[in-house]
């Protein structure tokens, strides 16, 4: 329980040093009122101390806000609001663990400066702060002859434990040095990170064999970790553990020491301290702690943009707490305010910054873009604010301060500002990037310039002499290359902050690499550092579209001599690497690769590229890399890397990679002018690389129909191939290409001729194709003449873009010849074979077309019903979504009617009522399904079917049909009374074949001989023609005769049967059924004849209301 509590039960004033509790003594006084308002800040401070260990208890009425830090043998705890403590007081209890306690900055720091071997813990307990201090204290000892005052006491204490802590230091350290393990000076000490993480709570430990000083600063959201220690941190663990409270970890170096920063929110508080040899950071999440808190807690105030080191000291205090770094700062302000000549500079985020000077103007860079109001960010001298102009580009910004003298400024930053003292002084320290040549560089020569961190190049025009010059920022201040350098391509001009370099000749350039940035030549960069050159006169700056005009490949001069020569020249550059030195032999290998490319050999000269990458991967970046590369691979067939390769900024728009670009891009119009661009260069290369880039430019220009174009690099081909032979079929070929397109088909046809009996397999199947082309174009061939040349074709020549063309062609013949099965399984098959091919990207919409015009379209693309069953069993998933696709299911059930493949159309049937159809097409759909079943014997399907549908209805004509067939299934139920009472009312044609059907099934044969009778009295006898066209309609009316007849026999009605007799008999001769019908109506002799059981049980199995229902069946008739 925190001890304000108490105070605040007992409700009176402790006088210091009266009241004493678990062995704590207060060491101050508060007062009474004090306790009961919130508002007012007071501390109530106690001290426990033991002989091996001292504890101070800091107690507040409300949570205290405060930083704390670890620097050397002084420990800090800076507070935001001010503590009422007296430290002379705390000070003499904890003697012999710290040498002082002192107050700083209006009440706000607290400054605790221990003994050596004092260790100190800090733990915040809500609104109380407990440090505790170990160590054995040092004993008093009284000294008789003195009796000195309290000070003196204190200063004499002070100085024994002085002693005391050097005499162990001495004792110690030989010892401890001998234990150790000599540490690597050259390397820096690899230190494990780990974090923790709780409710409000996220941890940083940083792990050191031994203890180190340390220091922890947080000022806008940034928390700055300094050590003093020449160290690298390990964040591997990190990466595994998500951090809500911690963002963006970096490390660097700075005076050779680690230092780690990161950021956190605003409203986060941080803590450190150490765990035996562990530095730990604790980042508490503030926003979550006020929520625990009563709604009158005042919001925690902004961390103070100064630090109480600077406040105290910026008015003249002494600097020796401090490090150097502050102390460098500190001094810097002080001579800024004194000299008045200095910028402030506060762009609102971290930047980096260079300056320089050149002549008596003085630039200050940006690697941001300045978007508000400029004048507002800067604060300084009268004098430079007046003339101090803005300067902005492409993504960068920065300031012109003209008429400035020479100088060399002091740079300093802290945070986000920058300050520039234009004051001459020797206070702030310099450092310089690392500048250096690499003559032996696999690329060729180079300057490198080392840098840990990422470099940024900002392209300047200087506006005074119009030049263009390379600036590079820097984020740590002071760090530039303050140096002149003089050579024949470039200099260095000197900076205060920053690199700036001004390129000579238009063919260096300055570009990143992983290590830092570099200087270096397409030509080889000529190194020699010369005095004379001083006064050399500057070349005339090219543009960038001069630049892009300038060959990239040397392919003569690569080759070493002609083919012949070829094995001597490869065994001298073998023998070059060998003897080259180990830091020459990158460059040696390159010339190899380029003398591999040079014959023709890119896959070799890939290895070597890939190897060179491997060994130096700063090279890949080098735009002659990239160039080499991706032109091997262009040449081996691997566009796909080759065109994410040349198609690189750097290199994209100059003329010769244009060549290697043109033979992959897709867009003919695009790549003919890239050809064309080029042709100068193409007639400088070997010939191996000249002849397949000629033939991909004729075939574009052919394309772009750009025949007169094509001509000139037919004759290239030509050349070629009669120099060599095995070339004569490629010139054959693209010769009927160029004629073809020129409508000359028989002196085309000629030149394809002489490759069709060739030797050269590949040109012999493209021939051929070529051939088929011009009879499909001049229609030579039949549908299924053409089905079976393209066939022969399949296997002539295996190569994906000639395979994809054959298949595609073969789809379009099969479908003319009305193959639409093979049409559909060739294009599925292509498409699963070559997914990636332009060409087959169009089929899956031409076999979705062709599979609905199957069944939509019965009369341009007809199929028989078992081919329409195989194509749908096939190919169903090409069933397109709504209403087509209803219409396609629709239409193929009734086609599987047509065959009798009833159960497969009821399985189509169903799937429509139940999950696609609505409304009426349901209900239409539904009666189909249901007569279907009826037919099939499966009544109770049936009504299940109409059921399903019945509520979604129809007009009146479908709504009867529905209430018959609904009658029928009752029928076959056997629920015969209900069936004819649902249609008592009903006279229409299809109900009376019904009411008969239902009357014959009850055995009701007064109302079934009714019945019949009615449906006779529509057509007379003497109006029934018996003829072939009319055979099924006159056997429908033979059997309602005979039923009718078979009615009245059971009725006894002779005088009816007598009168069926003499109107029928004739027309049940002509119709084949004149002997039983005698047998039926010759009451008499039924009974007795022979058979007459069997022709009663014949005419009983016959169902007329079946014909009904198979006009039902099918959605023509249903919608009738």
């Amino acid at each position: 329980m925190s001890l304000i509590v108490l105070m605040g039960l007992n409700q009176h004033a402790y006088a210091a040093g009266t009241i004493k509790g678990n062995g704590f003594e207060v060491l101050n006084q508060v007062a009474e009122s004090q306790n009961t308002d919130s508002s007012t800040n007071y501390t109530l401070v106690q001290v426990r101390v033991k002989q091996d260990f001292a504890e101070l208890s800091l107690s507040f009425n409300k949570k205290p806000v405060f930083t704390s830090a670890k620097i050397q043998d002084r420990f800090i705890v800076s507070f935001v609001e001010p503590i009422n403590v007296e430290p002379e007081k705390i000070q003499d209890k904890l003697e012999g663990f710290v040498k002082s306690v002192s107050l700083h900055n209006n009440g706000k720091v607290f400054v605790f400066e221990t003994y050596p071997q004092v260790t100190l813990d800090l733990s915040n307990l809500g609104e109380e702060l407990v440090l505790t201090f170990k160590n054995k204290p040092v004993e008093k000892k009284d000294d008789p002859k003195k009796d000195n005052s309290y000070e003196e006491k204190i200063d004499d204490l002070k100085r024994q434990a002085l002693d005391i802590a050097k005499q162990k230091d001495a004792d110690t350290k030989p010892q401890a040095e001998e234990e150790k393990p000599k540490e690597d000076p050259l390397q820096p000490l690899l230190i494990r990170v780990r974090t923790q993480i709780k409710d409000n709570l996220e941890r940083l430990i940083f792990e050191f064999p031994e203890t180190v000083p340390y220091a922890v600063t947080y000022e806008n959201r940034m928390v700055m970790v300094e050590f003093d220690k020449f160290a690298r941190a390990d964040f591997t663990e990190l990466k595994h553990t998500p951090l809500r409270l911690i963002s963006d970890i970096q490390q660097g170096e700075r005076d050779g020491n680690l230092y780690v920063r990161f950021w956190t929110q605003n409203l986060n508080r941080i803590e450190s301290f150490q765990s035996k040899n562990a530095v730990v950071v604790d980042v508490f999440n503030e926003l979550r702690d006020s929520e625990k808190q009563s709604k009158s807690d005042s919001p925690m105030p902004p961390f103070p943009d100064k630090t109480w080191e600077q406040r105290d000291i910026e008015k003249g205090g002494d600097t020796k707490l401090l490090d150097d770094e502050t102390r460098n700062k500190v001094l810097s302000d002080r001579t800024i305010q004194s000299s008045k000549q200095y910028l402030r500079i506060d762009l609102g985020i971290p930047a980096s910054m260079a300056a320089f000077q050149r002549g008596d103007h003085a630039f200050i860079i940006f690697d941001h873009v300045i978007d508000k109001d400029w004048k507002s960010l800067i604060t300084g001298s009268p004098k430079l604010l007046e003339k101090i102009e803005l300067l902005k580009g492409d993504g960068w910004s920065g300031f012109l301060l003209p008429d400035m003298s020479l100088v060399s400024p002091v740079v300093a930053r802290s945070m986000t500002i920058w300050t520039l003292d234009f004051a001459p002084t020797d206070i702030a320290k310099k450092t310089r990037f690392d500048f250096y040549p690499e003559p032996a560089f696999g690329l060729g020569p180079r300057f490198l310039i080392k840098s840990q961190d990422p470099l940024t190049q900002i392209k300047l025009k200087d506006p005074i002499i119009g030049d263009e010059l390379v600036v590079i920022p820097s984020s740590i201040p002071g760090k530039a290359i303050d140096e002149f350098f003089k050579y024949p391509e470039f200099e260095i001009i000197p900076a205060y902050q920053g690199i700036v370099v001004r390129c000579i000749s238009d063919s260096v350039a300055v570009r990143n690499v992983n290590e830092g940035a570099e200087v270096s030549s397409k030509k080889g960069l000529l190194m020699t550092q010369s005095q004379d050159l001083q006064n050399m006169p500057m070349k005339d700056a090219k543009t960038a579209d001069d630049k892009n005009q300038l060959p990239v490949f040397d392919f003569q001069n690569w080759a070493h001599g002609s083919d012949k020569e070829f094995y001597i020249s490869h065994d001298q550059l073998l023998k070059d690497i060998v003897d080259a030195p180990e830091a020459q032999r990158g460059l040696e290998r390159m010339n190899f690769a380029r003398f591999y490319m040079a014959h023709g050999y890119s896959h070799e000269a890939q290895a070597i590229l890939r190897y060179l990458q491997e060994f130096d991967p700063d090279i890949k970046s080098h735009p002659d890399f990239k160039a080499l590369l991706g032109a091997s691979l262009v040449h081996s067939g691997d566009t796909d890397e080759a065109w994410k390769i040349l198609n690189d900024p750097d290199i994209r728009d100059n003329v010769e990679v244009g060549l290697w670009l043109a033979a992959m891009t897709e867009n003919p119009y695009y790549a003919s002018e890239l050809f064309y661009n080029g042709a100068i260069l193409l007639d400088t290369y070997p010939e191996i690389l000249k002849m397949p880039l000629s033939m991909k430019a004729l075939e574009v220009f052919l394309k772009s129909d750009s025949t007169h174009l094509a001509e000139l690099y037919l004759e290239n081909i030509h050349k070629i191939a009669l120099n060599r032979p095995q070339y004569m079929p490629a010139y054959y070929f693209y010769n009927g290409m160029l004629l073809q397109a020129q409508g000359k088909f028989d002196e085309a046809k000629q030149s394809y001729e002489k490759n069709r009996q060739g030797k050269d397999r590949y040109y012999r199947a493209i021939s051929k194709l070529a051939l088929i082309n011009i009879a499909i174009q001049q229609k030579e061939l039949t549908p299924d003449e053409l089905v079976e040349q393209l066939e022969q074709m399949l296997f002539a020549w295996r190569d994906d873009e000639f395979e994809v063309d054959v298949a595609r062609k073969l789809f379009d013949a099969y479908v003319a010849a009305g193959k639409y099965p093979q049409a559909l399984l060739k294009a599925r098959d292509t498409i699963a074979l070559f997914p990636d091919e332009l060409e087959v990207k169009y089929l899956p919409a031409k076999m979705s077309e062709l599979f609905a015009n199957v069944f939509l379209k019965p009369d341009e693309f007809k199929t028989t019903p078992a081919q329409a069953f195989v194509i749908y069993s096939s190919f169903s998933e090409l069933t397109p979504p709504g209403a087509q696709g209803d219409l396609i299911l629709s239409k193929l059930a009734d086609r599987l009617v047509e065959i009798d493949l009833n159960e497969n159309a009821i399985d189509i049937l169903h799937h429509l009522v139940h999950f696609r159809l609505m409304g009426k097409e349901k209900a239409e759909a539904g009666l189909r399904l249901a007569s279907i079943q009826l037919l099939t014997h499966q009544p109770e399907k049936a009504l299940d079917s109409l059921l399903a549908s019945e509520a979604f209805g129809g007009d009146d004509d479908l709504a009867a049909k529905r209430r018959l067939v609904k009658v029928k299934i009752l029928t076959e139920l056997k629920k015969y009374d209900e069936a004819l009472a649902s249609i008592e009312n009903e006279t229409s044609p299809d109900a009376l074949v019904l009411k008969q059907d239902i009357a014959w099934k009850a055995k009701d044969w007064r109302r079934s001989a009714q019945y019949l009778g009615t449906i006779l009295q529509n057509e007379s006898a003497d109006d029934m023609v018996v003829s072939d066209e009319k055979k099924a309609e006159n056997q429908e009316a033979a059997q309602v005769i005979l039923r009718r007849a078979l009615a009245l026999s059971m009725l006894n009605d002779a005088v009816g049967l007598a009168q069926m007799r003499d109107e029928y008999k004739g027309f049940m001769d002509k119709v084949g059924q004149g002997e039983i019908f005698n047998m039926v109506t010759r009451l008499r002799d039924y009974e007795q004849a022979k058979g007459a059981t069997d022709a009663k049980n014949r005419i009983s199995e016959v169902d007329l209301f079946d014909q009904v229902l198979k006009k039902y069946k099918s959605k023509s008739s249903a919608s009738q």
